[in-house]
């Protein structure tokens, strides 16, 4: 899949200006993890990317939501060529640092409901953002305890 990862990189390039402002997000289907392409060589790795949108201030919803490393995930959002026995990581929501705080939580959908019916190979990703512009009685309401 480290064909996958120069046009990523070329992506995230172009879109520098994006990136660079606040309050950005990257989300989409990137088909690479740290797992596949350790060999490959500079600018053909997963990792150049985590380098990339690291150097830019972003980093991973999922990972910092759920504390895990890249390459450690204990759910993914793929199965390859639809088996639940080939889960991976490939799907990645990048926020910037200042959205960072606001990631309540981001959840992926089930198996069951979209890769075994052949909907998907992919399950989808939610990303919960809490802003801290929000007053309390709109936090409440949002989220139910209101």
């Amino acid at each position: 899949m480290a064909g996958y990862v120069a046009p990523g990189i070329r992506a995230l390039e172009s879109l520098s200006d994006f990136i660079d402002r606040p309050a950005a997000v990257v989300a989409g289907d990137f088909n690479a993890n740290v797992i596949w392409g350790k060999r490959s060589g500079k600018g053909r790795r997963f990792a150049d990317i985590l380098k990339l949108t690291e150097d830019k201030g972003l980093a991973s919803a999922w990972h910092h939501a759920n504390r895990e490393s890249h390459g450690s995930e204990t759910r993914a959002p793929i199965f390859h060529m639809w088996s639940e026995a080939k889960p991976y990581h490939v799907d990645y929501a990048f926020v910037s640092s200042d959205l960072l705080p606001s990631v309540a939580s981001v959840s992926l959908g089930a198996y069951a409901d979209w890769v075994a019916p052949r909907i998907s190979d992919h399950v989808p990703m939610s990303v919960h953002l809490i802003s801290p512009l929000l007053t309390i009685t709109q936090r409440d309401l949002i989220s139910g305890d209101g």
